[in-house]
């Protein structure tokens, strides 16, 4: 799905605060070791600050199936500040598409970060991949999030239960999609240096 330019370690976005950078091994590595736990702002359950989770991500990097980045900062201090994710949807009537989330820690939080984030990774989708369409959700109790996906022109299409952020149990969500004609149409913000997509052999222009 995705491009092999995508699938390298080195593969990173840059947006005007922020680096997505692929997960590396020293990262596992990090999260490995018991000695060294999650700073106290760190959310509990954070998928992106266990090693079996960054071993998974690494390999869905790496077979171009999954696009999974790690958020740090541009300036002195590059720290992880949280992760974000494309992955193809299943079982859902927008199974065609790429499902999007983000995570960011508490100190990284209220800066608008979050947005550079999905922006970042709604044109990544679009310009490294065929989908029609992205998909992704905001719990019912966060409404910073759902600000967020609104601010980045994605619409409402129903409520549901998705999995909690500690992947344990349900959490109620309300869920948005932006399709790739919507997404056109948001000029304003495109992320500078992305690669063009190649569809059914033609290369699509970055708008």
């Amino acid at each position: 799905m995705f491009p092999e330019i995508s699938r390298e370690d080195i593969f990173r976005i840059e947006t005007r605060r922020l680096w997505l950078r692929c997960p590396q091994a020293f990262d596992v590595a990090a999260a490995a070791d018991a000695s060294a736990p999650p700073p106290p702002e760190a959310a509990s359950g954070d998928p992106y600050r266990t090693a079996e989770v960054l071993r998974g991500w690494r390999a869905g990097n790496a077979t171009g199936a999954e696009l999974h980045f790690l958020l740090t900062g541009r300036g002195a201090d590059r720290s992880v500040l949280g992760a974000v994710d494309l992955e193809p949807v299943r079982g859902r009537a927008e199974a065609c598409g790429l499902r999007l989330r983000v995570w960011l820690d508490g100190r990284a939080q209220g800066q608008g970060l979050a947005t550079e984030a999905v922006q970042a990774m709604v044109d990544a989708a679009f310009m490294l991949t065929a989908t029609p369409l992205v998909s992704t959700s905001a719990r019912v109790l966060d409404p910073a999030f759902r600000r967020v996906v609104e601010k980045c022109g994605f619409s409402s299409c129903g409520t549901g239960l998705d999995p909690a952020p500690d992947g344990r149990g349900l959490t109620a969500s309300d869920r948005f999609r932006l399709d790739r004609k919507a997404w056109a149409s948001l000029k304003s913000w495109r992320v500078p240096g992305l690669p063009q997509a190649r569809v059914d052999g033609r290369v699509r222009p970055c708008l």
